[in-house]
């Protein structure tokens, strides 16, 4: 049991570790986005390369969470058709 209770725990660091990454990319791209078309010297080209990866990024995110969600008992496919048939 102690293994089992590791393992999930170990599970949500890496679950964690795969939300944050991409979410934090995507909050640093905005910020450099912002700063690149703001002031004397704006950059529309980098703003635009920096809003590409926060789209990349986002997909990323989306990704994990499909991932994590599809992972989980209770939102496996399927699952909603078992249900019914019950």
């Amino acid at each position: 049991m102690l293994e089992q209770a590791y393992t999930s725990e170990s599970d949500d660091d890496h679950v964690a570790a795969q939300m944050t990454q991409p979410l934090t990319a995507i909050l640093m791209n905005a910020e450099a986005a912002l700063r690149w078309l703001s002031g004397h010297h704006a950059d529309p080209d980098e703003a635009r390369r920096a809003i590409e990866r926060i789209i990349a990024d986002g997909r990323h995110a989306a990704h994990a969470v499909r991932k994590v969600r599809y992972a989980a008992p209770e939102f496996a496919p399927g699952k909603a058709e078992t249900k019914k048939a019950g």
